[in-house]
């Protein structure tokens, strides 16, 4: 799966919008074509990561991602997404999945 870094931002978008309402887990995203939806696998369950190398191939860190590019690492202690992938309750998964969701928003008004 080509994307580029506009779709790759959209694409993600629209699935930190499902798991910012349901408080589900990545994997579990309905648009997945293993979930019965039109999207094929990408790595780490992740658009940004799936478009580095503009493939669902990756083989290098973080370098090329939109989100680093502005952010810093994802996985970053603190980060907004480091906070949701460590969430003890689902209230607390969707809290952190919203803030970054607004992030990689603001990625995509810059695009």
């Amino acid at each position: 799966m080509i994307l580029t870094k506009r779709k790759a931002i959209e694409l993600s978008c629209e699935l930190w919008e499902w798991i910012a309402k349901t408080g589900g887990e990545k994997e579990d995203w309905p648009e997945w074509e293993r979930n019965g939806g039109k999207y094929p696998s990408v790595h780490a369950d992740c658009f940004l990561c799936g478009s580095v190398q503009g493939s669902i191939a990756y083989a290098e860190p973080c370098d090329d991602c939109p989100y680093h590019e502005q952010y810093g690492d994802c996985f970053r202690d603190g980060s907004p997404f480091f906070k949701w992938q460590n969430a003890t309750t689902k209230e607390e998964a969707k809290y952190w999945a919203t803030i970054f969701l607004k992030e990689l928003e603001a990625l995509k008004e810059e695009e």
